[in-house]
This record gives structure tokens, C-alpha cells and sequence, in this order.
């Protein structure tokens, strides 16, 4: 079953979601790459009413002009057809349509030229008036059908609805504390919502990078390469870690050493011990296999790896964050 619907996909991936301000009436929609909308905003957006009429319309006429039956346009038809097209003349001009408009005027210039007689306009003969018409309106919708056809949409499950355009899909705490890693943790929630799963662990990965650099700026891990300092955001996932690692076990011996314990100092290291455990964990089964393509990742999986980095960076935004290192 379908819940919503997303607009503005290209090349299979799904990026810069745009809230659309849902639930209002006679919102205005705009066709933006990347924007979220209810299958009714749709409805709205391609203008489903006038399309459903025009094709109706379309079709009621080829058939009253169809000449290979031997039907012939009275001028009193010819005419009503012309009022009933004149109505729809601007309309998709206005929204752009251009193909389209242009062959509604083609049919409303044929059926006036059919009416208008002049020195420089005789009268067209009916007959071939209504091959001319018959023939415009198979063009027109012709032209419908593929101006309809260039709006493309992707469909989100209503069991994966919560995945989408949620800014804060770890809660609000995990996007205070790292406010680097929101559009990553955004894009993989996108991900998983249209069966981009292993994009979606890519995405997760990303995420739990950074929440590695903030907690080894927060033990103020110092990086260096042939003697000379290196950005933290430059090292890998295994240096970084063991980095960690030993300023963990630094701090522990000088707690172990220490005559007067301190509580605190004692359980954020232990604290420090699990984050680390569990980025090590990371690197082994999703981080690595994702980036270097030894695996790829259905729905069950990239939702487990999903649940393990909130939870992880859930975790962490307790006692560590981008702005405290």
C-alpha cells in the first residue's frame, strides 16, 4: 500500500528532500526536485480534472471525426467543438504545458478556419475539415500523453512513510549534539524509503564518522603524519579508533594511580570503552564492506544497521557533541 509519493528523482537516488506545506488548502505546488508530496498533492500537481476532461473530450471528438467511418463535421458541430476548445486555449499555456497549448490551438484554428470566410479564406470544404480536426486531435493527444508521461514519481511504501523527510530521524538530541551528520542521517532515512539500502548503510556510515571525530576530538586525539599534526578529519576509521583507544587507556592508568578516585572520570571511560567497541564493530561489518563494494544490503539489513547507529549515536550525544570537544 502506498502512503506517499516522491517527486524529483534522478539516476535512482534520492537526495534534498523539501518539506511541502501539506494539508493546506489551495496551496500552490511547484514542481522542485527533491520535494515530498500526498498522492492528492499529485493529483493537484499534473492537474488530474482538466487532464481526465481533456482526454475525455479528445476522445468523444476523434471518434465524431473519425472520416474513415465516413463521418462528416456539421458546421453546427464544428462549432460547438470550437466554443468547447476555445475554453481550454489558455489554460495550458499558463502552466506551461506548451506542447500541449500549441496543438489545443491547432485544433481551435482549424475548427475557425472552418467558420471564417473571406476573400483570402474560403471556406474550408467539411470533409476535409474534419480530417484536418481528426487528425489535430490524435496529435493533441499524442501530446498530452507524453507532456503527462515526463512527471516521474517514486513510491514510498507506508510501512517505510516514517523514513522520509524527517530532519530529525535520531531525535533531537543526536541533532544538537552533531549537526554535521543530519544530512546524512536525513539521506539515509530517503534511502531506505525507496529500497536504496545499501546507499542507505553508506549514508549510516558517513553518520557514524562523525560521531567518531567528535569523540576523539572530546579526548583530544592528535593526529600526525611523518611528525606533522593532520586534521581528525583526515584519518581513517582504524587509526582514529585505536587513537581512542589509547587515550582511553591513558586516562585509565592515570585514574588507576590516582589515591583520590574520581566516580565520574571512571564511568565515562567506561562509557568511552562501549563507543568505541562499537565503532570498532562498525568498521568491521558495515563500514569496510560498504565502501570497498564486498557487499550489498536488503531492507531487513540496512534497518538493523540503522537501528545500531541511532542507538549508537543516541548513545554518545549523552556526554559528547560537536560543540563540547
Amino acid at each position: 500500500m502506498v502512503h506517499q509519493i516522491v517527486a524529483g528523482t534522478e539516476g535512482g537516488a534520492v537526495n534534498n528532500f523539501n518539506r511541502n506545506q501539506r494539508g493546506r488548502r489551495n496551496v500552490v505546488l511547484s514542481l522542485c526536485p527533491g520535494t515530498l508530496f500526498s498522492l492528492l498533492d499529485i493529483m493537484r500537481l499534473v492537474h488530474a480534472g482538466p487532464i481526465a476532461l481533456l482526454t475525455v473530450i479528445i476522445q468523444r471528438y476523434e471518434y465524431e471525426t473519425d472520416w474513415r467511418r465516413g463521418v462528416v463535421l456539421s458546421k453546427k458541430r464544428a462549432d460547438f467543438m470550437l466554443q468547447h476548445f476555445k475554453q481550454y486555449e489558455n489554460y495550458w499555456g499558463d502552466l506551461r504545458w506548451d506542447n500541449v497549448h500549441y496543438r489545443v490551438e491547432e485544433v481551435v484554428r482549424l475548427l475557425k478556419w472552418g467558420n471564417d470566410v473571406g476573400p483570402e479564406n474560403p471556406r474550408l470544404p467539411l470533409s476535409k475539415l474534419t480530417q484536418f480536426v481528426n487528425k489535430a486531435l490524435g496529435e493533441l493527444s499524442m501530446a498530452l500523453s507524453l507532456t503527462v508521461d515526463e512527471y516521474q514519481f517514486v513510491l514510498v511504501d507506508k510501512k517505510n512513510r516514517d523514513f522520509v523527510e524527517d530532519d530529525d530521524l535520531f531525535g533531537k538530541s543526536v541533532s544538537e549534539a552533531f549537526p554535521s551528520a543530519k544530512a546524512d542521517i536525513k539521506a539515509a532515512g530517503d534511502c531506505i524509503a525507496v529500497d536504496l539500502n545499501t546507499a542507505a548503510v553508506f549514508h549510516l556510515m558517513r553518520a557514524a564518522e562523525l560521531g567518531m571525530r567528535a569523540l576523539a576530538v572530546h579526548l583530544k586525539v592528535r593526529l600526525t603524519h611523518k611528525g606533522k599534526p593532520k586534521p581528525i578529519e583526515h584519518g581513517g576509521w582504524e587509526e582514529i579508533i585505536n587513537h581512542i583507544e589509547n587515550k582511553i587507556q591513558e586516562r585509565r592508568d592515570k585514574y588507576d594511580k590516582a589515591v583520590k578516585k574520581n566516580r565520574g572520570e571512571f564511568e565515562f571511560l567506561k562509557f568511552c570503552r562501549i563507543m568505541a567497541d562499537e565503532l570498532y564493530k562498525f568498521k568491521e561489518y558495515d563500514r569496510n564492506d560498504t565502501m570497498h563494494s564486498i557487499r550489498s544490503y536488503n531492507e531487513g539489513e540496512a534497518k538493523g544497521v540503522f537501528d545500531r547507529v541511532r542507538d549508537f549515536m543516541q548513545k554518545l550525544s549523552t556526554k559528547v557533541s560537536e560543540t563540547n570537544g
